[in-house]
């Protein structure tokens, strides 16, 4: 079963759906929606969100820290909205509405949704690093990275925008790296040099 707080992202993710579902009607009619259709796009959703939910929860969107998320996660949203899309299109086709859902709501849904929580997410990460940034003072402990191989990198990648630490540089043994950069952290030298760097930069 989902967690609290899982659920509560889930909840704003359908949220998010329902809106850009609406949102891709007003837009297929230039914010003129018929009361027919209002009354269409309304009804809808009680299978459009379903359905989004099932393919959020089956390609486990939720596995992860929303204030971690990442492009492998924006990935992972991205093949979840290409499901349920497929899905959705495919139940309207084959349902009998006295109105047929535009194919136009069909196609802009999915963009409008994948702009939707992946957007949510990135502000909301953006917003937790402000706020621990200010909770710090702004200042950040400065640390060495030791090794610049795939580990390495992805472990400069994440702190480029952590809000407590700041890398100023990255060690490794491998000669062709000395005096490269990687995610903006220059390659200072081999391992061991450390401690000289360490001295000059007290």
């Amino acid at each position: 079963p989902l967690a609290a707080k899982p659920f509560a992202v889930l909840a704003a993710d359908l949220a998010s759906v329902a809106a850009a579902w609406l949102a891709a009607f007003l837009l297929r009619f230039n914010f003129q929606l018929p009361d027919e259709y209002l009354a269409l796009a309304l009804r809808s959703l009680l299978w459009v969100v379903p359905v989004y939910g099932t393919a959020f929860l089956a390609m486990g969107m939720y596995r992860g820290m929303v204030r971690f998320s990442s492009l492998p996660d924006l990935l992972r949203i991205a093949r979840a909205v290409a499901l349920a899309a497929a899905v959705v299109a495919l139940m309207a086709y084959l349902a009998q509405f006295e109105l047929i859902v535009p194919r136009s709501v069909i196609v802009l849904s999915p963009i409008l949704s994948l702009l939707a929580v992946g957007g949510t997410r990135a502000a909301y990460r953006a917003w937790r690093e402000s706020r621990e940034s200010r909770d710090t003072g702004g200042q950040r402990r400065r640390l060495f990275v030791l090794g610049t191989g795939e580990p390495g990198a992805r472990l400069l990648r994440e702190l480029a925008t952590s809000p407590q630490w700041q890398v100023v540089g990255a060690f490794d043994d491998r000669r062709e790296a000395h005096g490269r950069e990687i995610h903006g952290v220059p390659v200072l030298g081999a391992l061991a040099d450390v401690e000289r760097a360490a001295r000059e930069l007290d």
